[in-house]
């Protein structure tokens, strides 16, 4: 890879690396498997900017070498989960500040990203490996739910948040779809809540209890602002669990189709 305005490396995760660029800016380069998601980021990206939501400035797309990437603000800061990890004492006020984020990407409504619906049905189509009841009651419980234009992030969690200087800073939108916000509200109980936490990580168990409160403190605060029952995030659990289950994660697959299984029951879809 050669680009005299790529700086050094920043940082590396599943789905892209990001570079150091020109003028206070970032590439953020996706992986030659997933560059596709490349033009999606940036255009939700941008329309969560035009809705007044605390996101990174970006400028366009580039590509290096076979690979899409974006060129965009460069936002410096701990993301808000090492933020916590430094910081134990600062656990209630950074769940009450994932809930004020949430709530406000809540009130907005947008056009122009995938709905979730679709995201959801050609998830489930690519997948073969369903169990063929369980494939025909998620589509079922899906096509019943009502659609919305409501702004989700669908990967909001503190991990995605950086505490930049001018304030908290949402990022990473390549999930992002239109839907009820229901559907965002039932995944961040998914990430927060139910989702593994990686082999490699230390203290797993810790975290685990670590995380359980967090949630419950981010979900007092969220229901302040948004009031709801929690039969009315129930049916949404289902769409998440589905899309999860079919993003490739070994330590979670198992796990997640008895849940959704049980859930599909418990609905009355099987």
């Amino acid at each position: 890879m050669y680009d005299s305005r790529i700086g050094s490396l920043i940082g590396r995760g599943r789905c892209a690396e990001v570079f150091a660029w020109e003028d206070g800016q970032v590439l953020k380069l996706f992986h030659a498997s997933m560059s596709g998601m490349a033009a999606r980021e940036l255009k939700a990206t941008q329309i969560a900017y035009q809705s007044g939501l605390p996101v990174p400035d970006v400028e366009g797309l580039l590509e290096v070498d076979g690979r899409w990437g974006i060129v965009m603000e460069r936002v410096d800061g701990p993301s808000m989960e090492d933020y916590m990890k430094s910081r134990p004492w600062s656990l209630f006020d950074c769940a009450r500040v994932l809930a004020e984020l949430h709530a406000k990407m809540h009130s907005c409504e947008a056009e122009g990203l995938r709905s979730m619906r679709e995201v959801v049905e050609d998830a489930i189509g690519r997948d073969s490996g369903w169990p063929v009841p369980v494939r025909e009651a998620t589509l079922e419980c899906v096509a019943q739910l009502p659609e919305g234009k409501g702004v989700c992030h669908w990967d909001f969690h503190s991990g995605n948040i950086i505490m930049a200087e001018r304030g908290p800073i949402i990022i990473d939108w390549s999930e992002a779809v239109l839907a009820n916000v229901f559907a965002d509200a039932a995944m961040t109980w998914l990430l927060l809540r139910v989702s593994a936490i990686p082999p490699w990580v230390g203290m797993r168990q810790l975290l685990q209890m670590f995380r359980r409160g967090y949630y419950s403190l981010y979900l007092r605060y969220y229901r302040r602002l948004l009031p709801f029952r929690d039969e009315e995030l129930t049916p949404w659990k289902v769409p998440v669990l589905a899309v999860h289950i079919t993003r490739g994660i070994p330590e979670d697959r198992p796990r997640m189709l008895v849940l959704l299984e049980r859930l599909l029951k418990q609905l009355g879809y099987l």
